[in-house]
């Protein structure tokens, strides 16, 4: 080997460590700041994942209590109907009573899900639709008030409120996620890994 040849070698050699170097400072950085990102997602976010998981959950297991009491309750409902209004039959208003809460509660039953699920799996769009229908459910409970007793007013608007609170915030915290940025690929395309 001529000499010019053998003084590349270890400048090669040399500038392959430095890369390395390089490489290896860069994926301290990169894992610091995955770090940095993964603590600043923890402040708060799972206790308002869990908290509306919890809540859902609650929303989910009242309205089967209130199926299973109409359920028990509607033979004499449908007599206290059947006497204000003799037109109507027990049997009818029976069956129309048990219809109209089955289709009540398999709505609850589904937006309480979408809530579920948007808080399960992080999903932006599900947890933004579940806040919508939350509203909704709100201006509902509200202009319903005079027709229930305060009791189950009070309630509904108390979880209305929390959830719609929860959830809010729940959707500003996915949204700045979705803007953070995302250390996995970044850290495989610099160790060059595939």
């Amino acid at each position: 080997m001529s000499e010019s040849e053998q003084s590349t070698i270890p400048s090669n050699s040399n500038m392959i460590q430095s890369k390395q170097t390089d490489m290896n400072e860069s994926n301290v950085m990169i894992c610091s700041s995955s770090k940095q990102i993964e603590m600043k997602r923890l402040e708060g976010f799972y206790r308002k994942k869990h908290a509306i998981m919890f809540l859902t959950t609650l929303i989910m297991v009242l309205s089967a209590a209130a199926f299973i009491y109409t359920l028990v309750t509607k033979d004499e409902v449908a007599k206290l109907i059947h006497q204000t209004k003799p037109e109507i039959s027990a049997e009818s208003a029976a069956q129309g009573l048990v219809l109209i809460m089955g289709i009540l509660i398999s709505f609850i039953f589904t937006y309480s899900l979408i809530g579920m699920f948007g808080a399960m799996y992080e999903s932006y769009p599900l947890s933004l639709t579940f806040l919508i229908l939350n509203l909704i459910g709100l201006v509902a409970t509200a202009s319903m008030a005079s027709y229930t007793t305060f009791f189950h007013t009070l309630l509904s608007l108390i979880i209305d409120v929390l959830l719609i609170a929860l959830t809010y915030f729940f959707v500003q915290d996915l949204r700045d996620l979705r803007h953070l940025p995302h250390p996995r690929p970044i850290l495989l395309e610099s160790t060059g890994q595939s």
